[in-house]
């Protein structure tokens, strides 16, 4: 399944109708030699309705090369086809002689209902459908008791057949759309699946991939024995511990808690060597907020935080930090603060953590970074992200 078919089957209906129209325009254009051979007799200015027929020549071939450059039918080009068979139909009223009124001789009748097809095809709003046959429909009517002379008899079913054949053509373009935007959605769905399957596959060969080779080796390293250092050997568990939950497709001891998201951070960095002492207070203290913070932008905070303080213990040459974090002005306020050799934010180009790993995240949840620092004062950095509380419910009324 390619993406760009999900939008086929509506093009083509589309098409469809575009063709549709296009036929039905030719198909009026044919009734005019016939009309013109046989009844020619029957005009009272022959040569008015022989320039007549090649106006609505010209005329249909303009709109139908219009339409087929667009591949579409753009409404004001319907509205200007209606506009001119409604004036056809009353030019040609004067042209014909009160016996032709019920002969070949009339072709803009036959001619003016094939267009009313064209407005049920090409309108889909039902009210500008049935305004533009009504219009065909009055100029009808108009020429038939002004000019023609019309009894009456045949005029009530001519003037319904304009209703008839638009209403019906409109009801035919209406589901024909309907089952190709159907037909777009069951596609979207299912590419959407095979989509989802292809993520599942790649992921099933990573995680085997990291199975076999990468979590083995970490396993066979802790169960030895053989690591010197204490600390390493209890950052080595917690990773073992972590990637193991991964490959088996737990949710890597992530949290949807803010609170508790933070206090993850901290330990995997005080296991790795680094003190940060977390002031949450203010955090703890609004748990109705904390329940507000969406779980993307508790992912964003979290791993923004982890990537600043990776930052402290490679570049800052000190081993502690401070991270405080809490609520102000319906915003989730987080900072990160070392005393260590900081650097100048103007003039720093190298790496892409703090662009990539901090300021996208929080860019990416609506959020925003600010950096203090200067060279040998230490690095202050502020994230900030409006948290949406939802607006207190009403009282509800105590019933007796």
């Amino acid at each position: 399944m390619r993406a760009g078919e999900a939008a086929d089957n509506s093009a083509r209906a589309e098409r469809v109708l575009l063709t549709a129209f296009v036929l039905f325009r030719v198909g009026g254009l044919v009734q005019l030699p016939p009309a013109l051979l046989t009844a020619f007799g029957h005009y009272r200015l022959p040569w008015g309705a022989v320039g007549l027929a090649l106006l609505l020549v010209a005329e249909a071939a303009a709109i139908t090369m219009w339409f087929i450059r667009r591949r579409a039918m753009p409404v004001p080009a319907v509205l200007l086809d209606v506009a001119f068979c409604c004036a056809g139909l009353l030019a040609g009223g004067p042209l014909l002689a009160p016996e032709g009124n019920h002969t070949w001789a009339y072709y803009m009748y036959p001619f003016s209902l094939l267009a009313a097809v064209g407005v049920g095809v090409a309108l889909v709003r039902p009210i500008p459908m049935l305004a533009a046959t009504g219009a065909l429909a009055a100029a009808y009517l108009v020429a038939q008791f002004a000019f023609i002379g019309g009894s009456g008899f045949n005029e009530v079913p001519n003037t319904l057949s304009y209703f008839v054949n638009s209403a019906m053509a409109w009801l035919l373009a209406r589901e024909l759309r309907r089952s190709g935007r159907v037909a777009d959605e069951g596609w979207a769905v299912a590419l959407a699946r095979a989509e989802e399957l292809a993520r599942d596959r790649e992921a099933n060969r990573y995680s085997r991939m990291l199975h076999d080779r990468v979590l083995q080796t970490m396993e066979i390293l802790v169960s030895s024995g053989e690591l010197d250092s204490t600390r390493l050997g209890e950052q080595l568990r917690a990773e073992t511990r972590w990637l193991r939950t991964v490959v088996e497709g737990g949710a890597a001891e992530q949290t949807d808690d803010i609170v508790g998201a933070l206090h993850q951070v901290v330990s995997e960095h005080t296991r790795r060597g680094l003190h940060v002492d977390l002031t949450d207070a203010r955090l703890r203290g609004r748990r109705d907020l904390c329940r507000q913070v969406a779980p993307e932008v508790v992912a964003a905070v979290a791993g923004a935080v982890r990537e600043l303080l990776t930052n402290v213990r490679k570049h800052s040459g000190v081993s502690a930090a401070v991270v405080s974090a809490g609520f102000e002005d319906g915003a989730l306020l987080v900072s990160v603060a070392d005393d260590g050799v900081g650097f100048q934010p103007d003039e720093r180009r190298g790496g892409t953590g703090l662009a990539r790993s901090v300021r996208q995240r929080l860019e990416e949840v609506g959020g925003a970074v600010a950096v203090e620092s200067a060279p040998q004062a230490g690095t202050y950095v502020e994230l900030v992200v409006p948290v949406q509380v939802p607006a207190p419910r009403a009282a509800t009324a105590v019933q007796k």
